[in-house]
């Protein structure tokens, strides 16, 4: 099942997310398959600011933390989501930031 085309920020912001997604796999050394899968049908589908949510939320449980790749790439994706009008990506683009300045 796939959602309708992506313009070219949305395919940005994919980018973004596929290369976080990367990140997360190369930390941990694959994802939970049921978490995968969810992602993956957010992604497919062009459910991209849900696809978001779900990787700051995934990312701030893990054990080790993620390194601060994943966490740039989310929010280059954020810059591209969020929209002035809506602030409901806040609380997750505040996340991603203190996350980058917590010492690894």
């Amino acid at each position: 099942m796939r959602g309708p085309p992506l313009d070219e920020r949305e395919q940005r912001i994919r980018l973004l997310l596929d290369q976080a997604v990367e990140q997360a796999f190369a930390a941990l050394g694959g994802l939970p398959s049921g978490y995968a899968h969810g992602l993956s049908r957010k992604l497919q589908t062009g459910r991209l600011a849900e696809a978001f949510i779900s990787m700051v939320t995934f990312g701030g449980q893990r054990q080790p933390p993620m390194p601060a790749e994943y966490w740039t790439r989310l929010l280059a994706a954020a810059d591209l989501l969020a929209m002035p009008e809506d602030n409901q990506l806040e609380p997750y683009i505040v996340a991603c930031r203190q996350r980058l300045e917590q010492p690894s």
